[in-house]
């Protein structure tokens, strides 16, 4: 009776143990994910902008995760079940006819396809679409507005950063540093001239960066050997930049007028930094508030931890996680 009893619990413990396996081994249902871009930049350390950005997230995640995928196959036979349109509306519009020959099981786009949802015909809120991605909660907004149909359909996703490559090369007295990062996006040049003058009349040593005209070497650089940044730019539906200076650990204050016009519509909502949090820096909206910021900065530098807010939220391991989420939820 014994000898039946010790049997049974091994086939019992063997049981579960191999569901355990079963579960560990198989963390998503779908069998292979195919990613379709036309932004990825192939080579190291060159200039990018945002949507490169995103899709140079996307691929690295999922490579530290060891999820296997393919970018842009050139054949119907390699596309997997699982699809992720991150821009190129032809790319979108081969993936909704494999939808609906239902030879894909899921599809999401987004989020670098459109400025306004209703563009391209209104092909955003295509049915075969299970969820478009959006980077931020006012582009969530921006595009329920132009498209309310598609309110239970999007997703909040952003993409995130190389979090060893954008890595302060060593400890520093962060009191000590007397040089301070001027990040500089549009053309607005009397704001950045009044930013300038004010850096100097505390005696603080700008370095300049304008958008378009610098390696990403040389932004890293730049960060390395400043205290804190200074963003004068627009509206940003994420804002790649700034999360490269947090995982640098240099906290922002970013000019955030919130205001934005495209193609005849006021966007009721918006941010020039969607993502700041006050881990991560403060925004402004006129030079007396940046003022008072540059006189408390030595004072409050140590209350930010840009750097470990970025590991825990915004690292190409941690989005393509929750991308991986999302799509395992269709």
């Amino acid at each position: 009776m014994q000898a039946k009893t010790f049997n049974s619990n091994r086939i019992i413990l063997c049981f579960i143990l191999s569901c355990l396996l079963s579960t560990t081994a198989q963390s998503y249902h779908y069998k292979k994910l195919t990613i379709f871009s036309s932004d990825y930049v192939y080579a190291d350390r060159v200039q990018y902008g945002g949507p490169s950005s995103v899709t140079r997230s996307l691929y690295h995640g999922l490579e530290n995760l060891g999820i296997p995928f393919n970018l842009n196959p050139k054949t119907e036979a390699d596309i997997g079940d699982a699809v992720v349109v991150l821009s190129n509306i032809g790319f979108l519009q081969k993936a909704i006819a494999l939808k609906k020959e239902k030879k894909i099981a899921c599809l999401l786009a987004g989020p670098n396809l459109m400025v306004r949802s209703h563009e391209h015909n209104h092909i955003a809120a295509s049915p075969e679409i299970d969820t478009y991605l959006v980077n931020s909660i006012w582009t969530k907004v921006a595009y329920i507005e132009d498209e309310p149909s598609l309110a239970s359909h999007l997703a909040i996703w952003p993409a995130g950063v190389d979090e060893k490559y954008w890595a302060p090369t060593a400890q520093k007295n962060k009191k000590q540093i007397s040089h301070v990062l001027v990040y500089q996006k549009n053309s607005n040049h009397q704001t950045a001239r009044s930013v300038l003058s004010l850096l100097e009349k505390y005696g603080i040593k700008p370095v300049s960066i304008i958008y378009g005209s610098y390696s990403i070497p040389q932004y890293k650089q730049a960060l390395d050997q400043c205290q804190y940044a200074i963003f004068i730019g627009g509206s940003e539906s994420q804002g790649i930049a700034l999360a490269e200076a947090w995982s640098m650990d240099i906290p922002t204050l970013v000019y955030n007028l919130r205001k934005f016009n495209y193609a005849g519509k006021n966007f009721t909502i918006n941010s020039f930094c969607p993502f700041l949090t006050e881990k991560t820096g403060v925004d402004w909206r006129e030079l007396g508030e940046l003022e008072g910021w540059i006189k408390a900065m030595p004072l409050c530098i140590d209350e930010f931890s840009p750097r470990a807010w970025t590991l825990e939220n915004m690292t190409d391991t941690v989005c393509a996680q929750h991308l991986l989420k999302m799509i395992d939820a269709l």
